[in-house]
């Protein structure tokens, strides 16, 4: 006697033999949401209402917290700036520019005036700098009067303010003036501020106005306080149109002077022209920057301020970066490292001893325990247990080598990393790893997106997905088709298997059946009142007040049709398709006679339910399991 039972279904293992994998893996699980044993298929990706269409496949997405769109063609990475203002939200937009990847900045106000669904930005001129530039040049001061009493010898410096919406991100400060005395009385003429500089080598010139500089500030020195540096002497408005600006005199006595200038040790972006080839956000309000093989941390909620003094470096190239927790993974083209710490001054780094290159700085998502990532070698994972592998059970080297690493983008939702590549055969595919499922995490899917953003406050999964947004497993009512294909069974003897019995959800089927027939139903009465009628009631004035809807038609409104619900089990005898039959109920059904083999394998394909598929060469047998 020879039953084959399948129930309990996990994910696919195609590097293991399909003779040696355990019952419950596949060879191949297509569009299987395997979450507590039974075989089931994700919902369709679903359209927003309204829709949110291109006319370009994004490769970068992003949902603005006032349900904003951002995309576009070319690769680029959006964040939300770390700053602590209550009324500021500022988005960081990484973008690969003619001169190097520019940071810059959009604000609450300047998103708000976007269109619904923008292509953004459209050009490097589109948004504002983030970098605050440290004046040019220093001031050029002079003393008049005053006369009693010991003399001061003071210098001075000055500030920009850039304005981001609501916030104000101070820059570096200039260098210091010419050393003056001041007595008791005294008045120094502070002379005139100039436009920033030209940082980032483009036309045209930027100026007060390129910036949004909207403020400078003026610190004096205090004699005989080295800790202290430079003091708040005065604040002064620009007129953004002007080329300098004047900053009057002061007559301030030290003893009034106001709080000690935080910037003294800032340096705009230092990159290269204020390149950096990726950021993140840590905890603790750091804004970090990678380029070439140096860290940059800003100091906290400051995402304009990077002292040198902060900066890390590595022995590698840096491809990009992920955050977990109060740690920085770096993926490079060699060793992975972890930078760890919550104060940007003590960060510690640490290598990995894994020589595990990142080939696509997509591929980068944090997930519930490190963050992950693509190499040439399959999917690594780096945390606080080290690097690892975590597809090396799962695919062979040369198997993964099929699905194109280095196009490799995608997310992380609901303890899943779903990863979208187009595979060396020019196929596009999705794979799916499930961090909650020990037995076997991986399935595909034949969803294919372009690009991915993950809405946590939501918790929903949307895809770029044929130049529109959709939604992942969430609105559609309809199921896409699972298929899952067993291991193969090896039987003691070659046998003829007989009848077969299906445990699958055909209520849901029924339920389908009879959505279907309603439709056509109403399909079959409009045809017949327009078969029967020459007038359609259209008319102005035609009909009593509220008889019928504004706009609307004496026709019945046709839901969409749902998909024709189903169940399919085929069986192979020495890995030729033997027999196909689609279940309705929970009946057994006799299968094909005239052959015998001892190797079988079983294909379940459906959009229902599936619970356990009973197999055995008599109806006598299926009862017994």
């Amino acid at each position: 006697m020879t039953i084959f039972k399948l129930a309990g279904f996990s994910g696919a293992t195609p590097k293991i033999s399909k003779k040696l994998i355990a019952d419950q893996n596949a060879q191949s699980a297509i569009n299987t949401k395997l979450d507590n044993g039974e075989l089931k298929s994700w919902l369709k990706t679903g359209s927003l209402s309204p829709k949110v269409q291109f006319t370009f496949d994004p490769k970068v997405l992003f949902k603005t917290a006032d349900n904003k769109w951002i995309a576009d063609a070319d690769e680029y990475k959006v964040v939300e700036a770390p700053i602590n203002q209550a009324s500021g939200y500022v988005l960081l937009i990484n973008r690969q520019g003619a001169n190097g990847t520019y940071v810059q900045a959009a604000t609450k106000t300047e998103l708000n005036n976007l269109p619904t669904f923008p292509t953004f930005p459209k050009s490097l001129t589109d948004t504002q700098p983030l970098n605050c530039p440290a004046p040019d040049a220093p001031l050029t001061v002079s003393v008049s009067g005053g006369g009693s009493g010991s003399s001061e010898a003071v210098v001075y410096v000055y500030t920009f303010v850039c304005q981001l919406g609501d916030v104000e991100l101070e820059s570096p400060p200039s260098a210091a003036s010419n050393i003056v005395n001041i007595h008791s009385g005294h008045t120094v003429t502070l002379g005139n501020a100039v436009d920033p500089p030209d940082f980032h080598s483009l036309s045209p010139t930027y100026t007060y106005e390129e910036y949004n500089v909207t403020k400078i500030r003026v610190y004096r020195s205090a004699a005989g306080d080295s800790s202290r540096n430079y003091l708040f002497l005065k604040e002064v408005n620009v007129v953004q149109t002007t080329t300098t600006t004047n900053l009057g005199t002061e007559t301030i006595p030290t003893a009034e002077l106001g709080e000690v200038l935080p910037s003294l040790d800032w340096n705009i972006p230092p990159a290269t022209n204020g390149a950096f080839h990726d950021i993140a956000v840590m905890p603790n309000g750091i804004l970090v920057g990678a380029q070439g093989t140096t860290l940059y941390f800003s100091e906290p909620y400051q995402p304009q301020a990077f002292p040198d003094a902060y900066t890390l470096s590595v022995d590698t190239p840096i491809v990009g970066l992920g955050v977990y927790g109060s740690s920085l993974v770096v993926a490079t083209e060699k060793n992975p490292f972890i930078a760890s710490g919550i104060d940007p001054a003590n960060m510690s780094l640490e290598k990995m001893p894994v020589n595990e290159p990142c080939l696509s700085r997509r591929s980068i998502v944090s997930d519930l325990t490190g963050v992950v990532y693509a190499s040439a070698n399959g999917i690594i994972r780096v945390s606080g247990n080290g690097a690892e592998n975590i597809s090396r059970g799962i695919f062979s080297k040369e198997q993964w080598g099929k699905y194109s690493p280095s196009n490799m983008h995608g997310a992380f939702a609901d303890g899943k990393y779903f990863i979208f590549t187009t595979k060396t055969t020019g196929e596009k595919v999705g794979l799916i790893f499930d961090a909650y499922n020990p037995v076997s995490p991986m399935s595909e899917t034949n969803v294919h997106a372009t690009a991915t953003f993950f809405d946590s406050t939501n918790s929903v999964l949307y895809l770029a997905v044929n130049k529109e947004v959709k939604d992942w497993d969430t609105t559609a009512s309809d199921n896409l088709n699972y298929e899952w294909k067993s291991k193969m069974f090896d039987a003691p003897s070659p046998i003829n298997l007989g009848a077969a019995v299906v445990d699958a959800d055909y209520g849901n089927i029924e339920f389908i059946a009879q959505q279907i027939a309603f439709v056509e139903e109403l399909k079959t009465e409009n045809q017949t009142t327009i078969a029967g009628s020459s007038d359609f009631d259209g008319e102005m004035n035609d009909n009593m007040l509220n008889e019928f809807t504004l706009n609307g038609s004496i026709l019945n409104n046709l839901p969409a049709t749902p998909q024709q619900g189903f169940v399919l089990l085929q069986i192979y005898a020495d890995e030729v398709l033997k027999d196909s039959i689609y279940f309705s109920d929970q009946e057994s059904v006799r299968l094909k006679s005239g052959y015998k083999t001892d190797r079988w394998e079983f294909t379940l394909s459906g959009n229902v339910p599936l619970r356990s598929v009973k197999i055995a060469e008599t109806f006598q047998e299926l009862k017994q399991v």
